[in-house]
């Protein structure tokens, strides 16, 4: 499964790294909304399931039945090591302009944990 809050710029990477059967979920376009030159059939060679949503113009309330329905279903998943977040570098809050340049750069994958004593 890929949640998918970049969008355009990220578009070939995603399709390059889900695998066969694969669920793409397009919740966000912080790297724009327009891909050019998509062939669909690359989508369906692989059975994609892909969908798209906002969550920005739902209600309080919409929002806190998502998060209790996702909180009952992957807690007990991440507990047991089953899914686990990519974590790439963890840095110390005080290097917090280093931590905007690596992202910058592009030069992770997965998350940058800011550590807060």
């Amino acid at each position: 499964m890929i949640l998918d809050f970049i969008g355009a710029s990220y578009w070939s990477k995603n399709l390059a790294s889900i695998k066969v059967d694969g669920c793409w979920v397009l919740i966000g376009f912080l790297g724009g909304v327009n891909v050019e030159n998509v062939d669909l059939m690359d989508l369906m060679s692989k059975r994609i399931q892909l969908t798209g949503t906002l969550l920005t113009p739902r209600n309080d309330e919409y929002k806190a039945a998502l998060t209790t329905e996702f909180s009952a279903k992957a807690l007990e998943l991440f507990n047991n090591n089953k899914i686990r977040p990519v974590v790439n570098q963890v840095f110390p809050l005080d290097q917090i302009q280093q931590v905007h340049e690596h992202m910058e750069n592009n030069k992770n994958i997965g998350k940058i944990i800011l550590k807060v004593d």
